[in-house]
């Protein structure tokens, strides 16, 4: 019986109703003599107790942060394995993508805009999207010995993109770790020096917008990261211009907005790493730009887009799920697996399986060296210099 069982939930409910019931009942009669005092404070401490052990068993069961007693020690998370699912990756990377615009014509101008914080290899900015009319906080990590002057040198980029509200962009940094994360594969040769932007996507105003093109009701999200962002970066850092060099990099929702931006924008993005993404959008507060069936729903379900994609998107996706079996429909596949089987070539999918670990940030975050080491080796743009 594990922690998101209902047999453990129904138990536990009924340990804390029996619990409160009792602190109701025997609390009156336990008066006088300090030992009754301290057994009734006892009591109610012991109610309190495991109604909280309910709500938090509750939350955890809704959005399987441990969903077994083993992954409440993080030490025990099993290392997991790799599978190339569909298609050869590097394939999805050399194919021409058609029909969509290319990173690879655009260059960098001879002289760049000034950093706001010279020296600091992590800078802030505030972008405006001339297309999308988005604003958003963008914290961008440089490589050690970043020199925007020397345009003999550019580096491969990650976008990365935090999950749902209220998180932002600093999570990378403060929860994610990714400088400390990339630092080490670099040193370890497992991936090259790479520039990562990193966008704040979601504003209290909308709460998690799933990073879509929201129409009369919200935000082009979409739009800024894809056109907005990207011609940003591209005119204020030395970056490549080899769309492999071009990666999107997620968890949780963001883990689908990754995967999102390099199926529908294959001539800007490559590759794309999902950390326990979904493939369709999951609206989870007022802010509902389109419901399922409509026409942009269709889109943004990435099984439906996939399948119906007349030249499969020429791109490598890289999928941590910790259950490969969750989401299963009627036809009795999972989300997953019917992704995978939409997949044609060239669009390649490499799965890293870590069954029972949760949804959670430190798996995550201990996951990434992983994907580093899957970038660098399936894109030559990302491969360290030897």
């Amino acid at each position: 019986m594990q922690p998101v069982d209902t047999p453990f939930l129904v138990l536990l409910e009924v340990t804390a109703l029996v619990a409160v019931v009792a602190a109701i009942v025997y609390s009156p009669r336990l008066t006088g003599s300090p030992g009754r005092v301290i057994g009734r404070i006892a009591l109610h401490l012991v109610a309190h107790a495991l109604v909280v052990a309910v709500v938090a068993a509750s939350v955890n069961a809704a959005l399987g942060f441990y969903t077994t007693w083993s992954s409440l020690n993080p030490g025990n998370d099993p290392a997991g394995t790799s599978t190339q699912v569909a298609g050869d990756p590097g394939d999805a990377l050399k194919a021409t993508p058609t029909g969509s615009a290319s990173a690879s014509t655009p260059t960098a101008p001879a002289v760049l805009p000034p950093l706001p914080a010279p020296g600091q290899r992590l800078q802030t900015f505030q972008v405006a999207g001339a297309t999308s009319g988005v604003t958003r906080e963008v914290l961008v990590l440089l490589p050690t010995g970043y020199d925007p002057s020397d345009r003999t040198r550019s580096y491969p980029v990650i976008v990365a993109l935090h999950g749902g509200y209220p998180a932002d962009a600093s999570h990378w940094i403060r929860h994610m770790e990714i400088q400390s994360k990339l630092d080490e594969s670099v040193a370890a040769r497992t991936i090259a020096p790479s520039i990562v932007v990193m966008p704040t996507m979601n504003t209290a105003a909308i709460g998690d917008g799933e990073c879509v093109d929201g129409g009369v009701k919200g935000p082009a999200l979409e739009t800024f990261v894809a056109k907005d962002l990207v011609a940003w970066v591209r005119g204020h850092l030395r970056v490549t211009g080899d769309r492999a060099g071009w990666n999107t990099f997620g968890y949780s929702s963001g883990g689908y907005c990754a995967t999102m931006f390099a199926l529908h924008h294959p001539g800007t993005f490559a590759s794309a790493v999902s950390f326990d993404g979904y493939l369709k959008p999951d609206f989870s507060g007022p802010y509902q730009p389109f419901g399922p069936g409509s026409e942009q729903w269709r889109r943004y379900d990435l099984v439906d887009y996939l399948r119906s994609a007349t030249t499969p998107p020429p791109v490598a996706l890289w999928f941590q799920r910790e259950d490969l079996s969750a989401g299963v429909d009627a036809s009795g596949k999972s989300e997953v697996q019917r992704l995978i089987d939409a997949a044609r070539p060239p669009t390649s999918i490499t799965l890293f399986d870590q069954p029972g670990v949760g949804h959670r940030t430190v798996v995550w975050r201990d996951g990434q060296p992983t994907a580093f080491e899957w970038l660098g080796r399936t894109s030559p743009a990302f491969a360290p210099s030897r």
